[in-house]
Parts: C-alpha cells; sequence; structure tokens
C-alpha cells in the first residue's frame, strides 16, 4: 500500500512500480505553460505513466490522446 499525496508544493512526484513509473504532477501553480517542461514531461509522456492535475494548465502542450478522469465528492 502506497499513501499518494497531491504534489501541490513540489509540482511533480515520481513512484517506481514494476513495470513503469508513475509521474503525478500538479499543474496548479504554473505560470504558464512551458514551465512544465523543467518539471520532465517530455520524459514522463514518452516512458511512464502521468497523472495531471490542473491539466488545462498545459494549454497547447496537452497530448494528443488523454484519458480523463472526473472524481466527485459523495
Amino acid at each position: 500500500e502506497t499513501i499518494v499525496p497531491s504534489p501541490t508544493f513540489t509540482l511533480v512526484q515520481t513512484y517506481k512500480a514494476s513495470e513503469f513509473t508513475l509521474w503525478h504532477f500538479d499543474l496548479y501553480r504554473l505560470n504558464s505553460p512551458e514551465e512544465v517542461y523543467e518539471l520532465g514531461i517530455e520524459e514522463a509522456l514518452r516512458r511512464g505513466v502521468c497523472l495531471i492535475e490542473w491539466p488545462d494548465r498545459l494549454g497547447a502542450h496537452l497530448p494528443e490522446v488523454y484519458r480523463e478522469i472526473e472524481l466527485q465528492y459523495g
């Protein structure tokens, strides 16, 4: 069992799984979409599995193929 908190302060957190690396991004505090490259998004999209909070902050950098999951409380 692994606790996976939101990476609000670090902006990105990685977790090793047996077959891939999970990259968890929280993009809320990005000032511009280009800042995502400093977080390693290219490697994450190429080599791992990405969970992205606030994906609208990617602007035109949002991948063409993705799956959107909406969580609701209650």
